[in-house]
């Protein structure tokens, strides 16, 4: 992935920042005692309680919900800001079985869902790629952009994660084998797809919000739209929960998912497999694991779903083999799954959101901020700007129109000089002619 010089550079000063910020937060974290409140309440979001710090990054779309999602699992019950850029909140508790009053700490990060503050993905990433767990939001009430929005996100992120990897397979070979290791019992060695998926090295948890809305659809519509997530997240080695802040039953189910797969609170493994299992045995067991219904909200671990219970019902106009074959997961997969739901929810308007942020980019000039340049008003700095774009407005027009002058300039000389040199030709044929009389 390649990236300007520009977002290098603003990308690399809010590092800076943030490892700033960070470093104060730790700092007044170390001079403050826990209430017993927090102790109770404030969940262990680390996915691995032998080590200090641990990183976990909300991504998604715009009002997808990542905040309200954060907020519900921090235990808060204020309404959430929008997130602008990136925004960090932290959750600590006493490590388990832990004898010297030692604590976890646990740095959750949420990217505002802009296309121009993407670059940020690594921020978080590089500090600890074998502690980081990654967790992309989608929004169940946009059923059209659901499948675009979801694939998206994860080649961004897939595509960072494999930059981070590549570093430390060099620095450190032992710790990237071990984390492909520790991804592949996460799915399940003797899983029938193993062999199919693409298991990412960093845990992954897809959250399907605002399920709400989506029990009153079509339940064809529904059912679509869950084997398109079911799909893509067995597919990576994700897991995969159903949510809405309006349902208390999917908020518990959120928060039983997020601990036990997505922040290692339970056991995150595929179902067990006994030495020798037989193999009949085991591809039933595979088969009951991936055996859900269409009228419940979905949790399902890494490794607990299969193809052949995804694509049990096909939709209108596939075969199996437009999903997986037998060299894998298709590489339109995830576009059939878009044109399948675009029957039920319409044409996906991703496409024309994308047009619309880059004439305002185009219009507007580039947002510091990473939203929208009225978010947070100020006039002083409005009329500044407005000031500034009047400028650059007319000059240019004024460069423009300069263009336009040189241009009639150079169709005006042109005749003359074709005039001129008719003449010049002429001169010399006529002299010519008298020096042969001479």
């Amino acid at each position: 992935m390649s990236y300007s010089r520009s977002n290098a550079a603003a990308a690399a000063k809010e590092a800076k920042v943030i490892d700033l910020f960070q470093q104060i937060t730790l700092d007044q974290q170390t001079s403050q005692t826990p209430s017993s409140n927090d102790n109770k309440d404030t969940p262990n979001l680390c996915k691995n309680t032998t080590n200090t710090d641990c990183y976990c990054l909300f991504v998604g779309e715009k009002s997808s919900g990542k905040s309200s999602l954060i907020s519900l699992f921090m235990g808060k019950e204020d309404d959430p800001k929008p997130t602008i850029a990136l925004d960090y909140q932290f959750a600590r508790r006493p490590r388990a079985q832990s004898t010297n009053n030692s604590k976890d700490v646990s740095h959750v990060w949420e990217l505002g869902g802009g296309l121009d503050v993407v670059d940020l993905i690594g921020v978080t990433l590089e500090r600890g790629l074998g502690e980081s767990c990654v967790c992309v939001v989608v929004d169940c009430g946009r059923g059209e952009n659901v499948v675009g929005s979801l694939r998206k996100w994860l080649e961004l992120v897939q595509m960072r994660i494999g930059m981070e990897f590549e570093k430390v397979e060099k620095t450190d070979p032992g710790k990237a084998k071990m984390m492909v290791e520790e991804a592949e019992r996460r799915f399940g060695l003797e899983h029938p797809d193993s062999s199919s998926v693409n298991i990412s090295p960093v845990p992954i948890v897809i959250v399907a919000n605002k399920y709400d809305k989506l029990k009153d659809e079509d339940s064809a519509g529904r059912r679509c739209m869950m084997q398109a997530l079911r799909f893509v997240a067995h597919s990576i080695g994700a897991s995969l929960v159903f949510s809405s802040t309006r349902d208390k039953q999917s908020r518990d189910l959120f928060r039983s998912v997020a601990r036990q797969s997505l922040f290692n609170q339970g056991s995150t493994a595929a179902p067990a497999i006994a030495e020798g299992e037989p193999q009949q045995q085991l591809q039933q067991k595979w088969k009951k694991a991936g055996n859900f219904g269409d009228s419940a909200p979905l949790a399902i671990k890494p490794g607990c779903d299969t193809f052949e219970a995804i694509l049990a019902a096909l939709p209108k106009g596939t075969v199996k083999s437009d999903f997986v074959g037998h060299n894998g997961v298709s590489p339109r997969a995830t576009e059939t799954w878009g044109k399948a739901l675009e029957v039920f929810y319409g044409r996906s308007t991703l496409d024309d959101k994308k047009e619309e942020a880059k004439l305002e980019l185009d219009d507007e000039g580039e947002n510091d901020g990473g939203g929208k340049a009225n978010s947070y008003p100020e006039p002083a700095v409005d009329e500044a700007r407005a000031a500034a774009n009047l400028r650059l407005t007319q000059y240019k027009k004024e460069v423009q129109r300069r263009q336009e002058i040189a241009a009639a300039a150079i169709d005006v000389e042109k005749p003359r000089e074709r005039k001129s040199r008719k003449s010049s030709d002429k001169e010399r044929s006529s002299s010519g002619e008298r020096r042969r009389r001479k």
